[in-house]
């Protein structure tokens, strides 16, 4: 990978990273992975600049973009600044580049502390209808590290108007932001499972809780919230034996492909 500049392949690499390494709970697992990564990045994020040209090509802003948010990810400080400038004054009445706009709006609220640069971007999001424009909006406030406003970003998709998007398709869009983000994401589902009905419809009728429940099983990492799934599965949702046992054998084969995944990392990267 060290000689690889196309960011098509990089693309590859980092939804891999994003699907099975950025969430992982064995921190030295995912450290190894995140500096072998890192190393062989060099050459792809070369000459890769915050500056836009007209003359950029498509090929261009796709390496600029999964170049300058990766090496974020993976601890650059340097472009960090740079993105968090851009952001400043994006808050005080300024524009962002159309070019620029998905990764700095991510990489800022990523490493923002403060909740008024989440409250900003969600303002912005409560303020438009162009699923597009939502869409980026909603991938970048999820990356947010406060589980409360992660909570409300879930709130607000679920309470928003049908017809300024797939709330679903958005939910599970986001279900790979954060381990944060996905424990959110389950605790709405499960303490908020009325509001989700009263959108969506009864639990026990053909609908789209079936989907509801399979977002639910992308986000559960470990035994005990296995265990409280189920659980909530019987009592408040009223399910069946039969039903569960399908759930049940779902989240089975997600959580064993989970381990599968783990250990060939680990045997690939630390041993």
């Amino acid at each position: 990978m060290e000689k690889e500049t196309s960011p098509y392949v990089w693309q590859i690499v980092f939804n891999f990273y994003d699907a099975h390494i950025k969430n992982q709970p064995k921190e030295l697992l995912k450290l190894a992975i995140t500096n072998w990564l890192s190393k062989r990045m060099k050459l792809f994020l070369s000459g890769v600049s915050l500056e836009v040209n007209p003359k950029d090509t498509t090929s261009y802003n796709l390496r600029r973009r999964l170049g300058i948010q990766y090496a974020i990810e993976f601890g650059n400080s340097t472009s960090l600044t740079e993105i968090n400038n851009i952001y400043s004054k994006f808050k005080n009445r300024g524009n962002v580049n159309p070019n620029l706009r998905s990764f700095v709006y991510s990489s800022a609220i990523a490493d923002s502390t403060d909740d008024d640069d989440w409250l900003f971007l969600f303002d912005k999001l409560q303020k438009t209808e162009v699923l597009s424009e939502r869409k980026m909006f909603v991938d970048a406030l999820s990356k947010s590290r406060k589980s409360t406003l992660n909570e409300k970003l879930v709130v607000h998709l679920i309470s928003a108007k049908p017809e300024i998007g797939n709330a679903l398709q958005l939910l599970k869009m986001i279900t790979s932001s954060s381990l944060i983000t996905r424990k959110a994401i389950l605790q709405a589902i499960q303490n908020r499972y009325r509001m989700f009905s009263k959108r969506f419809g009864d639990p026990g009728a053909d609908n789209k809780w079936t989907e509801i429940l399979d977002i639910a099983i992308e986000t559960i990492m470990d035994d005990d919230e296995k265990t409280a799934f189920l659980a909530f599965l019987k009592k408040p949702l009223k399910y069946d034996d039969a039903k569960i046992a399908i759930f049940e054998k779902k989240l089975t084969l997600r959580m064993k492909s989970r381990t599968a995944i783990t250990v060939a990392l680990k045997a690939a990267f630390c041993d």
